[in-house]
């Protein structure tokens, strides 16, 4: 199933080719929405189901998923939530929960400053649930970018991003010196992305902070320094800006007068264009 409002968004043209051809077959739509109304027996998940006292001695009369007695023996959750698979977009009850956690911690104030808080709510997403840390990145960085383009990243970075980016997907990486007189560079950042814009037709970013492995979190200052540059950059040179924000170790802030909270706040408040 091809997303055709997508194909009208900016997002459709900073896609990698192997992004845009990421979806669905019509048919797996199609056949699981005819089965939720006419089927008898639901087989388009691959559970079996039936009456517990049918396949285990001494099991209720509740309808349940086929499974194995012992496997009571590892869980104190009930069998309904272990045993059947779970949607393709992954657990709604998780999702909502996940976002509902990101806007709390934002630590947004409903009195002074609402508007932040309900544009948070408003364009947010539910998440995708990925396999850790290493696999979201590795997902993000697969629909954005063919082999040969550039991602943009300081030269202090965690060394993983050189494996996933470069030696699994085939793309680049452009760096640029994180410090310059012992604050993030902004400059050295502006650089790199001009840069990049004289030949590829979009701008990734991975940033994070605290900075693996330096520790590094910059102060209200530097943070909106750095978004008032994108902002800049952007009315520049006009081509899609994506920032991948790796929050791997956001909750480890020690210090009182850096930012508290993910950059992911302060670029959401970034202007739509």
């Amino acid at each position: 199933m091809e997303f055709e409002l997508v194909k009208k968004t900016p997002l459709y043209n900073a896609l990698s080719e192997q992004g845009k051809r990421i979806y669905l077959p019509q048919g797996v739509f199609h056949w699981s929405g005819r089965a939720k109304k006419e089927a008898e027996i639901m087989g388009t998940l691959g559970s079996a189901f039936g009456y517990e006292k049918d396949f285990i001695e001494g099991g209720s009369s509740e309808w349940v998923p086929f499974y194995l007695e012992d496997i009571k023996k590892y869980t104190k959750l009930s069998i309904n939530e272990v045993v059947p698979y779970p949607q393709i977009s992954g657990l709604e009850e998780l999702k909502t929960l996940w976002k509902k956690w990101v806007i709390k911690k934002s630590k947004y104030v409903e009195d002074s400053e609402l508007d932040k808080l309900n544009r948070l709510k408003d364009f947010i997403t539910t998440p995708v649930v990925t396999a850790g840390l290493t696999n979201a990145i590795f997902l993000c960085c697969t629909l954005l970018l063919n082999p040969g383009e550039f991602i943009i990243s300081p030269n202090k970075r965690w060394g993983n991003y050189d494996n996933i980016i470069e030696k699994l997907i085939g793309a680049k990486i452009k760096s640029f010196e994180f410090f310059t007189e012992n604050k993030f560079n902004t400059q050295g950042l502006k650089n790199a992305i001009y840069e990049i814009s004289e030949n590829q037709e979009k701008i990734i970013l991975i940033l994070g902070f605290p900075n693996n492995p330096t520790g590094y979190i910059p102060n209200k200052e530097e943070m909106e320094e750095l978004i008032n540059t994108l902002r800049q950059i952007q009315k520049n040179i006009s081509k899609p800006i994506i920032v991948l924000v790796d929050d791997a170790y956001e909750p480890y802030v020690y210090s009182e007068n850096v930012i508290k909270s993910s950059i992911f706040y302060a670029l959401h408040e970034l202007e739509e264009d």
